[in-house]
């Protein structure tokens, strides 16, 4: 322990975290600093500048006594001790000052008061246990008697004080009284840890004495006993049956049995004696090594919390358990120092610092190999349900699946607790680094995959929501204007609205915009007062993270992005009563398109100025005139089964069976049929003599993923091109209900003209239509048959040896691509859209480079200034909401292509003032109760 005198361990506990807290405080400040006034610029500059001169002191400190080869004393712990708590008293005193009400909470990172007390924490233990040190120079001499009188005597005095003295300071001014009383708290917080850390020095270190001769008598106590009763306290235990079950606990989840175990066996070695067979101390001293990451890890924990251990003790009493992690850690430090000592005489230090290090390492590196394995856990998952590669077999494993959905949801829960909640302190701020990227999985995500994975259908939370009623706000007044831009061969055309609210107040307009082929956004404009604001082109999720955020706090947002790869959402808000607004988009298109705004017409474009049929020589599109010369095919259809081989229909599968046959017997096609199982995953095959037993030896599981089974049906569609059939889709079961469809399929029938149907069947034999675009599981037409017969044609169309099969319309068609030059050079370039959707489409299918092809398609959106599928555009008030947005989507790009950002909005939630506030509470009611 004397090694602490070393000025090297002011790098460790106190350089690094004031650099860590330094980074924190820069992010938010540089976030929220054009909301702030003059008065609190200044005080941000105070504090900082004071915070750098308390770095650098102590820096400074540190490279003298390094340099000279001196240890720290008194004078060192005397400084950091006035100056920190000093820092931390006036901090505190001006925090609501620092952080204004009117800046919203989800523009700052995190906890401000929590990150002030974790960071400068260990600069004041760390000068305890100098003062400790310095004061206890002689450890014979040292009386552990009348150490412990002390420690019990502060909250015996500070109690009997606050009897005496509340009374007297209540006459006095209240400002006075405010601050004497925080101040005598700080010193007297300061005192009582001094004593216990200083108690337990003696304890261990002072030889032949009483305490040492029945220390089992304090050991067992203080190492088993406290560590087990705290973890029941913590987690609610009142009975046997809650041990493991109650995962909402005060300062975290610890309910799991390894933190009872971890307790018990650290308690158990922590009271063995010597043993004088070497080989077997040095196991225990490696055993000890390998559990002291767990002392620290609740030290830790605890260490913001310790100023506040003595109010507990004074009104609860129980309130000494949370001291428990900081008298385990100095018992533990000073036990594997005099083994490590010891074990000198037998075995070289290297060895045994080598030991010392890999057991230390034994709990960090197995929870951080679970955490990898989680990764690709959660990375498989969302590839197989959001970014699928449909020529892949997905292997999942389940059991860890559902432990990363559990860990995740805790981290989510975490907001809504007294203090952590279900959260694992620490580890759970980790595992979202590392398995998340720092992100989260929205709940809708998360209740899509625990019923695709395990047939649960799980309730998200449900919050208030405005109405977005599009009947009571409407558009008033509509124009457009278009200019032919003969460098491009485009047109450009600009349609400008204004809104009223013919209703209540904060109202929201919302629409949907369908674009034709090969139209693209370039620009989008807000009214903001009367200030004509043009919107950011951003990442769609931290667009959409930020409108919903602004939206809570009734500012003035505007949003556009795509819904799927050819319809838009168009939102404004908000709209006071009878209050009109103003907002506009311009729009990049090849041919004259009509366009429909809700009841608003637009023609856009002149036929008589268009290009009729220019291509470049990497073609992407097919115009409408090219596409009158092109050959008509009529492709013939072949029955798809998609069969129900979940869990809850196993005993309808002789059912399925039949009427498979009998369709097939009566209704004969000319092309084999296929049939699909599908139930978490697909399996298909063709339909022959023996798809009976193919289709019995399919084990039922949990979970009927029809969103897959379609999809992988349009897939081979798309894939071939060249093979003039189509499927008609015929779906079997009787829980329709219980299928799991995400949205529709509209961004998957590229290649599937024919029928925008797929039908459904169940064990009685009814039949109905469903639509492929729109609301697939709403029922369309009940039919007592299934259409067999096509005549709807497609155009065939060949480039560079692979066929395209187009839509028989009169409308420009865009073509699949891969890879695509971006002319980055040139702002707002329709050929850039047309090629960005090129890639879009063919992406659809193809996503085995997702992440890449997100980044690159989001890259060349904003090089180009067109929206695309993953960009938005959105108009914000003011320049903090601005640099939230930008610090979000910096966030998004460096994170997995499915995962989320908060769907909430971010409570600043205060844990360790509501602690403080509750047990005040609860110290007055003692008082009045006695």
């Amino acid at each position: 322990m004397k090694n602490l005198l070393n000025p090297k361990w002011i790098l460790f506990l106190n350089s690094i975290p004031l650099l860590i807290l330094s980074f924190i405080l820069y992010n938010d400040y540089s976030i929220i600093k054009s909301l702030l006034d003059e008065e609190t610029h200044s005080l941000w500059f105070q504090f900082s500048s004071a915070l750098t001169l308390l770095f650098v002191g102590n820096l400074a400190f540190a490279i003298y006594h390094y340099i000279k080869k001196l240890k720290l004393n008194y004078n060192y712990a005397i400084y950091s001790s006035i100056f920190y708590l000093v820092y931390l008293y006036c901090y505190f005193q001006h925090l609501n000052e620092i952080v204004p009400s009117t800046i919203p909470d989800w523009m700052i990172s995190g906890n401000l008061f929590l990150h002030m007390g974790t960071f400068i924490m260990p600069t004041l233990i760390h000068s305890i246990l100098i003062f400790t040190l310095i004061f206890t120079k002689d450890i014979d001499k040292a009386s552990a008697l009348k150490n412990f009188l002390a420690l019990i005597a502060i909250p015996i005095i500070a109690y009997l004080s606050s009897q005496i003295g509340l009374p007297i300071l209540h006459q006095i001014d209240t400002n006075f009284s405010i601050h004497f009383i925080i101040i005598a708290f700080i010193l007297t917080t300061f005192l009582f840890l001094f004593f216990l850390i200083r108690l337990f020095y003696i304890l261990i270190l002072k030889k032949g004495n009483a305490w040492k001769k029945y220390q089992l008598a304090w050991k067992i106590p203080v190492c088993i006993l406290f560590p087990i009763l705290g973890l029941l306290i913590n987690n609610g235990v009142s009975s046997f049956s809650q041990l493991f079950v109650n995962t909402n606990g005060i300062f975290g989840n610890f309910s799991s049995p390894w933190f009872y175990l971890f307790a018990l066996v650290n308690g158990v070695l922590l009271c063995l004696p010597k043993f004088k067979n070497y080989r077997l101390e040095l196991l225990l001293f490696a055993l000890k090594t390998i559990l002291f990451t767990y002392i620290v890890y609740f030290f830790f924990v605890f260490l913001p919390y310790l100023p506040f251990a003595l109010l507990a003790i004074i009104a609860l009493g129980t309130g000494f358990l949370m001291l428990t992690p900081i008298m385990i850690f100095v018992i533990q430090s000073i036990q594997l120092y005099n083994d490590f000592k010891d074990l000198t005489s037998q075995f070289s230090k290297k060895t045994l610092l080598i030991i010392a290090v890999v057991a230390f390492s034994v709990l960090p590196t197995t929870i951080t190999f679970n955490y990898i394995q989680d990764k690709y856990v959660i990375k498989e998952t969302l590839e197989y349900v959001y970014n699928p590669d449909f020529e892949k077999e997905y292997k999942i494993d389940i059991h860890s699946l559902e432990n990363t959905l559990f860990a995740i949801k805790a981290s989510k829960k975490s907001k809504d607790a007294f203090v952590f909640g279900e959260n694992l302190p620490y580890l759970n701020t980790y595992f979202n680094w590392l398995v998340l990227d720092n992100l989260t999985l929205s709940d809708t995500k998360l209740n899509y995959i625990e019923r695709v994975f395990f047939g649960e259908k799980n309730k998200s939370r449900e919050f208030l929501n405005r109405s977005t009623s599009k009947d009571n706000v409407t558009i008033t007044k509509a124009n457009s204007n278009s200019v032919y831009d003969e460098k491009q061969h485009a047109w450009k055309s600009t349609i400008d609205l204004e809104i009223t609210n013919h209703d209540r107040d904060l109202s929201e307009y919302t629409t949907k915009i369908n674009l034709p082929e090969g139209c693209y956004i370039s620009d989008y404009y807000l009214y903001v007062g009367d200030k004509k604001e043009y919107g950011l082109l951003t990442e769609k999720k931290s667009a959409l993270w930020v409108f919903n955020n602004i939206r809570n706090e009734n500012k003035d947002p505007g949003l556009l992005y795509y819904l799927n790869k050819n319809t838009i959402a168009f939102k404004v808000f908000p709209f006071a009563i009878n209050e009109t607004r103003k907002t506009g988009i311009e729009i990049l298109h090849k041919e004259p398109i009509s366009l429909t705004i809700d009841d608003e017409n637009f023609t856009l474009g002149d036929s008589l100025q268009r290009n009729n049929n220019l291509e470049t020589k990497n073609a992407f599109y097919v115009t409408a005139t090219a596409k009158k010369n092109l050959q008509k095919v009529i492709r013939k259809p072949y029955y798809h089964f998609v069969v129900d081989a979940s869990i809850d229909i196993s005993n309808k599968a002789t059912i399925y069976t039949d009427i498979i046959e009998d369709i097939i017997e009566k209704q004969p096609l000319e092309h084999k049929s296929k049939i699909s199982l599908v139930n978490s995953f697909t399996e298909t095959f063709d339909y022959s003599s023996n798809w009976k037993e193919n289709y019995t030896k399919n084990t039922f599981k949990d979970g009927f993923y029809l969103d897959r089974g379609i999809k992988n049906i349009l897939f081979e569609t798309y894939k071939n091109q060249g093979i003039q059939t189509y499927p008609i889709i015929v779906v079997l079961s009787n829980n329709l209900n219980k299928a799991i469809i995400e949205n529709n399929f509209s961004n998957y029938t590229s290649n599937y003209y024919e029928s925008e149907f797929f039908y459904t069947i169940n064990a009685d034999y009814e039949i109905t239509s469903h639509s492929l675009v729109n609301n697939p599981l709403e029922t369309v037409n009940k039919v007592s048959s299934i259409p067999s017969k096509n005549t709807i044609s497609c155009l065939k169309y060949e480039q560079n040896g692979q066929t395209y099969l187009l839509k028989d319309d009169n409308q420009l068609s865009v073509l699949p691509n891969a890879t695509i030059d971006f002319d980055n050079t040139s702002n707002k370039n329709w050929e850039n859209g047309i090629k960005m959707q090129a890639q879009y489409l063919h992406s659809i299918f193809y996503l085995k480079e997702y992440q890449k092809e997100w980044i690159e398609l989001i890259r060349a959106s904003f090089a180009s200034h067109i929206m695309n599928q993953y960009t938005s555009f959105i108009v914000v008030e003011n320049e903090a909401q601005k640099a939230a947005l930008l610090s979000k989507q910096q966030k998004v790009l460096s994170g997995n292509k499915a995962l989320d950002l908060d769907e909430e909005t971010p409570q600043m939630s205060e844990p360790s003032l509501l602690l403080l506030l509750a047990i005040v509470l609860l110290f007055f009611y003692y008082k009045k109760i006695h």
